[in-house]
């Protein structure tokens, strides 16, 4: 966007107000007991945003992602295989995406019903005892990965260099 000041409708209105455009307020004893300065903290309430209900939004937000919950799909054995390689490339202080099924455990069904997250973070802990990923402060159990991607891990055949020729 072009210069206010330089467009045409800027010039115009410097030229018709240019008088009065840079006077200060007026600060007479009359006009300050008429009309005192108000702090800058009324004035940020005068012109926050009206909510009538406290929390109606959040509540809004929540019932939202809790109608859009998917069934949790299972990988087939490919698949965690793959998975499983690509898992095995990572290593901590690595950035990593994984996407995650996240259970709504506020409303547990059979079967298990949720939402799927994608994070970006650093690994910072691969536990293959409790078989458990923590990227940053979430911690993913591996039966909820779906997609494991960073700079670095590629498929095993890849990796191995097996690729096709």
């Amino acid at each position: 966007m072009e210069n206010y000041k330089n467009s045409k409708i800027g010039r115009e209105t410097a030229r018709k107000y240019g008088d009065i455009l840079e006077m200060e307020r007026p600060q007479t004893e009359e006009s300050l007991c008429k009309h005192p300065r108000m702090t800058l903290q009324n004035r940020a309430k005068i012109f926050s945003p009206f909510s009538p209900l406290r929390g109606y939004d959040e509540q809004l937000a929540a019932e939202k992602q809790r109608t859009e919950r998917v069934t949790k799909r299972i990988l087939t054995e490919e698949e965690m295989s793959a998975l499983s390689d690509r898992l095995m490339q990572v290593t901590k202080g690595m950035t990593i995406t994984v996407r995650y099924f996240k259970e709504d455990t506020a409303h547990p069904e059979v079967p298990a019903v949720g939402n799927y997250l994608t994070l970006t973070g650093k690994a910072d802990r691969i536990d293959p005892v409790f078989r458990t990923l923590q990227v940053g402060d979430t911690v993913v159990p591996f039966e909820d990965l779906v997609e494991l991607g960073g700079e670095g891990i590629m498929d095993i055949d890849v990796y191995l260099g097996i690729g096709e020729e």
